[in-house]
């Protein structure tokens, strides 16, 4: 099979055997149960027939049961490019491989493609409102529920019955009465939608009708206790799952499951319930009426067991797993890759098991290059790499950068440029596999001392990818290696974190002399005022010892400039997270309008085309604009009141460009401003770490007949003003919220991804005895984190994203903010002092090992006594 793989892949193959036999080779290796020398024979079947929709369809088919999703994209996209009248059934299909895969991200991009060309489907609407659901959209989840309910209005009592949990979550009680009612109506008599009805009707304030429909809940949950459960599983919570939990377990006259299938659901509702323990003595008894059980019902248990801390019940499930399936790869492939806290010779010994039974998997070489690798194995790893790539063929879910990365770090550099030419060759039209081979080249003219060169090569890369961030580290190292000054720090970075020296992006780039200049000064654009610029004074923050530079008043005060939007004729505009860059007619940059180094995306001949947009277009994105909260709420939504301020109503906007909108807070964002969804756009096209392919359904590169762009030029400070901090006050606050919050907050950053405090626990106990409650904002709804922070007096926090809700404490507010030893950032001192809160500051200490950490992300722990000690001098008792 190995052979027959290698075969179909090499040129002459391709070229001289007709589809037909290659379409009869898949079905025979089907028949064998091969997957991967089916998707040999189908791959190389659809490069020569790239148009025929029942090639691509059996292709995603095989992807899906070889779970590969990266690579399934690029059929569809050649089929729709060779025969347009396919496309929505293309992109569904596509979509029904990645939802089927369990990536519904990556399903909701699919099917919106389809939607985009004419495939409607109520199966369609029904995962969006599920997908909605699961992330807690619940604007866009019932849009997507009322519209499969109006195409399929009959004869689905469970669809009403997800809509009343999503509009009861909405706050939409009314409508939650009416769902559930019609749920009723068509024969949903079940427990828990009379128990939602329930709690519709006592936030109404009816509780006389609130109390009979608990009643009844209580009456039909009595008869049927398994109608507690939600037939819908992503629109229900954790308290829903557990309540149906016990109603189920303490029912009387419950027939409890008799058949292995049984216990395999009772064992599934347990999990969902948070269970374990009966889950996993649910699944135990359906293995032991089962003796033949796949080997996936051990996997589950062991899993199961993992979840639940019993280490050992996992080991020993996973010993059944093995035993049961001993020739399926895909059960070592699974104990493999569950076992990461394993020693690396344990690990090495695992992949090479799996290699055994399934030695025609590339990502069971990619594994194993990867575990050699970090046993300092470097060179039996580029072998596994190598093969792994070998057998991936024009399939780039294996990542090449792995090999490209370890051959640069032997300092194999010719082979390493080869390596990414070689790379380039399977995925021409991938600008970041172009902008690794710059970078390859970079680096190995900065191991010979070539350093113009190496930042040529850097900025080359640049060019392929304006969002390519390692090119700006790359850049920064050759800089401390020749000597030479690097880039300006600025308060709100001072890590340097992409950034350039001042005119190194100008002086590197073929530029035409006027290639920019201002909005007033350029031809064809129309500037219309908003706000004019701010002058606060400052006061310093305090803590304990000597003061912080960063933190004091001397010599600056805050400055925000003039606000207006600017009205362009044809306007062109360019978005990622680092850059935004808008042009006139003429092709030149407005400077004002852009952030970034515009003369990285004015000088690249690498951009895609632009898409045209007919009417008025609002271009709203900015550098540092895609993911991020305070960027979010401070350098773009404010722009939204720079245009209503310059005379342009929203609803006269047809779209909206923005970074990204994916995040619940910016959804949030735009239904209190009450622009819908549908009129947004989204400008990233790629996701930060580096994917080989750009996103479908992002428009990074546009065109409009007006082009409207409000101007806040860019600062190397903090981006605040007045305005803008109403604005935002005035869009969130909701004054009836703020008495269920008390008034000492402790922020926790239990959910972030870095920069832990290590005792938060300690800390959480200590502040208690001060008063204080220590919340998540990131588990709030936008609208509730105003209110908390509008509530307190007394706020202790990291330093961190969930400190822009200062904008909402009301003045004389007490902030203590706690920074690492190694990065302090001037923002949230800033943001007091523009609402009239009073500052204070302590350092924290690195926790052990943090220094292996970037300084952004390093783990600390607070000092308890020093704490206490702040809060006596902030008063605080």
């Amino acid at each position: 099979m190995a052979a027959f793989c290698t075969f179909a892949r090499s040129r002459w193959a391709q070229e001289r055997i007709p589809v037909g036999r290659w379409w009869r080779w898949a079905q025979a290796w089907a028949a064998a149960g091969e997957p991967e020398a089916v998707l040999a024979a189908l791959e190389t079947a659809v490069i020569q027939r790239p148009g025929s929709f029942k090639l691509v369809r059996q292709l995603l088919d095989t992807y899906g049961q070889a779970g590969y999703r990266r690579a399934a994209w690029r059929p569809v996209q050649r089929l729709v490019a060779v025969r347009p009248r396919v496309a929505g059934r293309a992109w569904a299909a596509l979509g029904d491989l990645y939802w089927a895969m369990g990536e519904w991200s990556e399903a909701m991009r699919a099917y919106d493609e389809a939607k985009q060309n004419q495939y409607q489907s109520t199966y369609l609407e029904e995962r969006a409102a599920r997908f909605w659901a699961s992330r807690q959209d619940w604007t866009r989840a019932k849009g997507a529920w009322w519209t499969a309910i109006a195409w399929e209005p009959s004869d689905r009592p469970d669809w009403h019955e997800a809509l009343c949990f999503v509009l009861l979550s909405d706050r939409d009680f009314d409508g939650a009465i009416k769902a559930g009612e019609t749920a009723l109506a068509l024969g949903g008599d079940r427990a828990v939608t009379w128990h939602r009805l329930a709690q519709a009707h006592r936030e109404r304030g009816d509780r006389p009708t609130g109390n009979r429909c608990l009643r009844r809940a209580w009456q039909v949950g009595a008869k049927d206790p398994w109608s507690w459960f939600p037939q819908v599983s992503e629109c229900a919570d954790r308290p829903e799952w557990q309540r149906a939990w016990q109603m189920l377990q303490s029912a009387p006259d419950l027939d409890f499951p008799e058949t292995a299938a049984d216990y395999r659901r009772w064992s599934q509702l347990a999990s969902q319930a948070g269970d374990w323990p009966a889950a996993i003595a649910a699944l135990d008894r359906a293995l032991t009426l089962d003796p033949q059980a796949p080997p996936s019902d051990w996997c589950a248990l062991a899993d199961l067991c993992a979840r639940s801390g019993q280490d050992h019940l996992a080991s020993l499930a996973w010993q059944r797993a093995l035993t049961a399936g001993a020739n399926q790869g895909g059960v070592y492939y699974a104990y493999a890759e569950s076992q990461p806290r394993s020693s690396l010779p344990d690990r090495l010994a695992l992949w090479r098991r799996a290699m055994q039974d399934n030695p025609t998997d590339p990502r069971v070489y990619d594994n194993y290059g990867q575990t050699l690798e970090a046993a300092n194995h470097p060179i039996a790893a580029l072998a596994a790499y190598g093969r792994a790539i070998l057998l991936a063929g024009r399939r780039l879910d294996i990542p090449f950068r792995q090999g490209g990365t370890l051959l640069q770090q032997l300092g194999w550099w010719r082979l390493a440029c080869w390596f990414w030419d070689q790379a380039s060759l399977l995925a021409p039209d991938s600008v970041w596999f172009q902008a690794e081979r710059q970078a390859a080249l970079a680096r190995r003219a900065q191991s010979q001392g070539q350093w113009q060169r190496a930042i040529d090569h850097f900025m080359a890369a640049l060019r392929y990818q304006p969002e390519f961030w390692p090119a700006y580290d790359g850049i920064q190292a050759v800089l401390a290696a020749a000597g030479l000054p690097p880039a300006d720090p600025s308060p709100t970075s001072p890590s340097l974190f992409c950034q350039l020296p001042d005119g190194l992006a100008e002086a590197t780039s073929l530029l035409a002399t006027n290639w920019q200049g201002v909005a007033a000064e350029l031809p064809g654009t129309d500037c219309f005022p908003a706000f004019e610029p701010e002058t606060h004074p400052l006061r310093d923050s305090q803590g304990l010892g000597d003061p912080l530079p960063e933190l004091q008043a001397i010599d600056h005060t805050l400055d925000a400039p003039a606000a207006y939007t600017v009205a362009i004729p044809q306007g062109r505009a360019w978005g990622d997270n680092l850059c935004s860059v808008v042009f006139n007619a003429q092709n030149q940059v407005i400077r004002d309008c852009s952030t970034g180094y515009s003369a990285i995306v004015a000088s690249s001949p690498h951009l895609p085309p632009p898409q045209h947009f007919a009417g008025t277009v609002a271009f709203l994105a900015t550098r540092w604009g895609k993911v991020t909260y305070f960027h979010w709420m401070f350098d773009l939504l404010p722009r939204l009141e720079v245009l209503r301020r310059s005379g342009f109503a929203w609803d006269s906007i047809d779209r909206f460009v923005v970074n990204l909108y994916e995040l619940p807070f910016q959804h949030q964002s735009f239904e209190r401003l009450q622009i819908p969804l549908e009129k947004v756009v989204a400008c990233c096209h790629t996701e930060w770490f580096g994917s080989v392919d750009p996103v479908q359904g992002r428009i990074p590169h546009l065109t409009a007949d007006r082009l409207l762009v409000p101007a806040i030029p860019e600062l190397r400070i903090y981006r605040g003003s007045r305005w803008a901090h109403q604005f935002l006050r005035d869009t969130f606050l909701e004054p009836a919220r703020i008495s269920r919050f008390p008034d000492r907050l402790y922020i926790t950053r239990r959910s972030a991804a870095y920069r832990q405090v290590l005792n938060d626990r300690e800390v959480i106990a200590t502040l208690e005895q001060f008063g204080f409650r220590a919340i998540d904002p990131a588990r709030l709804p936008l609208v509730d984190q105003a209110a908390a922070f509008a509530a307190a007096k007394v706020i202790v926090a990291v330093h961190g994203a969930g400190l822009t809700n200062l904008v909402f404490a009301e003045p004389g507010t007490k902030v203590i903010e706690i920074f690492q030893p190694s990065h302090r950032q001037n923002t949230y001192w800033l943001l007091s002092n523009l609402g009239g809160l009073e500052h204070y500051h302590l350092t924290a200490d690195l926790a052990p090992g943090a220094e292996q950490a970037t300084a952004v992300q390093q783990n600390i722990t607070i000092n308890l006594d020093h704490l206490k000690a702040l809060l006596k001098l902030a008063g605080i008792d």
